[in-house]
């Protein structure tokens, strides 16, 4: 990606993904709720840290019934994996924002105008 392309609204990284972090909670009642978080901190002196956030649920019973319980977590995971990229890229355009990777740290910063 050129240099310009990587400062328009909505711009991230072509490797996004390998800054997301998941969890899982503790089972709660017939169902398990799993989370997946992308950590930022604004550009500039001082810059705060910020995040972008999605979340799912799997239940007992969707796991008991499915014929793989495990290719069904993979399947929500990389949905939702899909979902918050999505998620993110339009709240980058709505902020007219983009993230720059910089020493391995996510930086929300502001874009550049389109030059057409």
């Amino acid at each position: 990606m050129s240099a310009l392309r990587n400062h328009l609204a909505g711009a991230v990284p072509s490797d996004l993904e390998k800054h997301f972090k998941f969890f899982e909670d503790d089972p709660d009642g017939d169902r398990v709720r799993y989370h997946v978080y992308c950590y930022y901190r604004e550009a500039g002196p001082g810059g705060s840290a910020g995040k972008y956030h999605r979340e799912w649920f799997i239940s007992g019973t969707e796991t008991a019934v499915g014929p793989d319980a495990e290719a069904l977590a993979v399947e929500r995971r990389e949905v939702n994996i899909d979902l918050l990229r999505r998620d993110i890229v339009d709240k980058l355009r709505a902020e007219n924002a983009c993230l720059l990777e910089q020493g391995g740290v996510l930086l929300k910063a502001p874009a550049v105008p389109r030059a057409d």
